[in-house]
């Protein structure tokens, strides 16, 4: 058990959650919660000192204790300003991320297609070396 005082900026507001690491996100989720109403479901942690957002996987013993929670609404209430822009931040590095993946997926396609293309060079290569045989023996 490490019990961490977690320091939880959301909007105009500031908050400290005790939370025991060992009891995973989802409950400093429902603690968060209680404090500013944003549902589980629709909160984005962000770690302060990095900018990392935190996941199901995130060693809360390890990350700093200065956090940002972000409310990510499925519908139209309205956000502050810096509310708008971390959540565009958020979705930028996700777009970010899905561009950097479709780039090294065309990466490894354009390398097996130069690989191909390679080979069928070097196959026609030995095609013409045996035709230049087969043309020299009739000649003989």
């Amino acid at each position: 058990m490490v019990a961490r005082k977690f320091f939880v900026r959301h909007g105009d507001s500031s908050f400290h959650v005790d939370c025991d690491t060992e009891d995973g996100l989802e409950v400093l989720r429902f603690q968060i919660f209680s404090l500013t109403m944003v549902p589980p479901d629709e909160q984005k942690i962000v770690v302060e000192d990095d900018d990392r957002l935190l996941s199901d996987e995130s060693d809360l013993a390890s990350i700093s204790n200065k956090l940002r929670l972000l409310s990510v609404r499925g519908n139209s209430e309205a956000t502050t300003s810096s509310e708008k822009s971390d959540v565009e931040m958020v979705k930028s590095d996700e777009e970010l991320a899905r561009v950097l993946q479709i780039s090294l997926l065309l990466q490894r396609i354009t390398q097996v297609e130069i690989d191909l293309i390679m080979n069928l060079v070097l196959l026609q290569n030995k095609l013409d070396i045996i035709r230049l045989v087969v043309n020299i023996s009739t000649v003989l």
